[in-house]
């Protein structure tokens, strides 16, 4: 692994007796970047009143935004607490127990060019569930390293989830297959032979006969 690596949230293995599946996943998460939003009042036009409304609405608590309505039978009312684990930026040598521990690693951005986190779970020998986008396309091999799924879709990707716990010899040979696929086509060796191979090719085709 190059740089710093990516925040991660990691679910929290369930307790014993509770009816769930004793897995691990591991999902990397991404501080959104957004502009601040204010009152509107703040943005009348300048003058003592004006000034006044501005003030008065920075002291102007905001309203909590309500819950979501309950989704038949109150599924929509349940929290993970307990099973959620936000964990924070992680150094370095954190990243591969954390991702070792994980039955499946989950990446899905709508947009990437190329993607470090489904590498460094395939290193560690970690099935992917992946969106369908950027760099994942040749990363990830859909159904022999982890699952590729379309982008904003989450139905296509929980029930890939699902499919993947529910199949351990299937993580288990995905997890295989990730970690030869790994060390077999993104070694810094490789990378380094094939980014000498490209400026050969290209010094080649740029030489102008004497």
């Amino acid at each position: 692994m190059r740089g710093g690596p990516e925040p991660v949230r990691a679910g929290r293995r369930p307790r014993a007796g509770r009816g769930t599946a004793p897995y691990r996943g591991a999902v990397p998460a991404r501080r959104a970047q957004g502009r601040r939003h204010r009152h509107p009042r703040a943005r009348a036009p300048a003058g003592h009143r004006a000034g006044r409304r501005r003030r008065a609405a920075a002291r102007r608590p905001r309203r909590r935004p309500r819950d979501p309505p309950a989704a038949p039978g109150g599924a929509g009312r349940r929290r993970p607490a307990g099973r959620v684990e936000f964990v924070g930026r992680l150094g370095r040598d954190e990243v591969p127990p954390l991702l070792h521990s994980a039955s499946l690693v989950v990446t899905l951005p709508w947009y990437e060019p190329f993607g470090m986190v489904p590498l460094e779970a395939m290193a560690c020998g970690v099935p992917i569930v992946a969106s369908a986008v950027g760099g994942h396309l040749d990363t990830v091999v859909d159904g022999v390293t982890g699952t590729l799924v379309p982008p904003h879709d989450p139905e296509a990707a929980a029930g890939a989830i699902r499919a993947l716990l529910a199949d351990p010899a299937r993580r288990a040979a995905m997890g295989l297959a990730a970690a030869g696929r790994a060390r077999e086509r993104y070694s810094w060796a490789r990378v380094a032979a094939d980014t000498a191979d490209v400026y050969q090719h290209a010094a080649a085709l740029s030489e102008v006969a004497a």
